[in-house]
């Protein structure tokens, strides 16, 4: 029987995605397992090797998807995950990591023995295997606006420090959405991703609507994960939005609309003081006076371009047919 199904996105970083790949397999022992790799619409070079090197491993538990809209991170592993066998467990995790234990039987191990706690990981490190805090606080007005600093002092037990080494498993708000492991069941009860996320806060979502229902998550700090930050989403206005879009989507759907507003407002006078040193901000405050609404959201630029994509496919159907009538 299948015990682990593994969800990854490649997006433009197919060198990443194998390494990943290759890791799992080098270094998961008794678990049965299967790999999904999503591509979310990859420039067709990078496709190409990516299709390539999957099947120089030619190994049956490894599957590979191609998406023809790039559908952000939340969507994209729905869509893996919708490809994946029957499992007890499944693990979402970024194209960018590389095991650096054999995580996966401890990971298991630990939600076998703790049936209130619905999402594990390991300690993420850099390339250079230095410490990088892998726990956080649910993303709300609160954090934002007092910073996580100041919620760690007030109110410690409620608030854990993200900077701390643990020694012990420590329960925490949430953790990196590079490293998800999950028992299936629970992931379906809540719904799974939110689709309507492209990027940003999905991790902090999941583990809301997982305490909703009773289940903790929970990091195990004995074992580690190396994560490559950064590959595949390139610092930019356009992703700061997305970050701020998100944000308000999550606060709005959690704490409610006054909650949001009060952010909106933050934001507010934080833009209009920062465009004056920085002008390209303005997209950020013009955003923000329009209440950061969700269509602003690269997703519906993804949208825009599978419906091209659609009336070009059907336009071409239409003239072969055309061309293929005997007048």
């Amino acid at each position: 029987m299948l015990d682990l199904s593994i969800v990854t996105i490649n997006f433009n970083t197919s060198d990443a995605t194998i390494a990943c790949v290759k890791s799992i397999i080098e270094k998961t022992t008794l678990l049965y397992y299967e790999i999904v790799i999503i591509d979310n619409a990859s420039e067709s070079d990078d496709y190409l090797n990516l299709e390539k090197q999957v099947k120089k491993l030619d190994l049956p538990n490894v599957k590979l998807v191609r998406s023809n809209i790039n559908t952000g991170f939340g969507t994209g592993n729905m869509i893996g995950y919708a490809e994946t066998s029957p499992s007890k467990y499944v693990t979402f995790i970024n194209n960018d990591v590389e095991l650096i234990d054999d995580c996966f039987p401890i990971l298991k191990s630990y939600l076998d023995n703790n049936l209130d706690v619905g999402v594990v990981s390991p300690q993420s490190v850099n390339e250079h295997l230095d410490f990088v805090p892998t726990i956080d606080h649910f993303a709300s007005w609160q954090r934002e606006i007092f910073t996580r600093k100041v919620l760690e002092i007030v109110n410690s037990k409620r608030y854990p420090k993200r900077k701390k080494a643990y020694t012990e498993p420590v329960v925490a708000d949430f953790i990196a959405g590079s490293f998800m492991f999950v028992r299936r069941e629970d992931f379906d009860k809540v719904g799974g991703f939110d689709k309507n996320i492209f990027l940003y806060y999905e991790e902090t979502d999941l583990s809301r609507r997982m305490k909703g229902i009773g289940q903790k998550t929970v990091l195990i700090s004995t074992i580690q994960y190396k994560h490559y930050h950064g590959l595949s989403t390139k610092k930019s206005i356009a992703i700061k939005l997305e970050q701020k879009l998100s944000l308000i989507y999550v606060v709005k759907k959690h704490q409610g609309w006054l909650a949001s507003k009060v952010l909106l407002i933050y934001f507010g006078v934080k833009y209009f003081f920062s465009t004056l040193i920085s002008p390209k901000k303005w997209t950020l405050l013009k955003a923000t006076l329009k209440g950061m609404p969700m269509s602003l959201s690269l997703k519906f630029k993804q949208k825009t371009k599978e419906i091209y994509i659609k009336m070009i496919c059907a336009f071409a159907t239409k003239m072969c047919f055309l061309e293929s009538v005997d007048f």
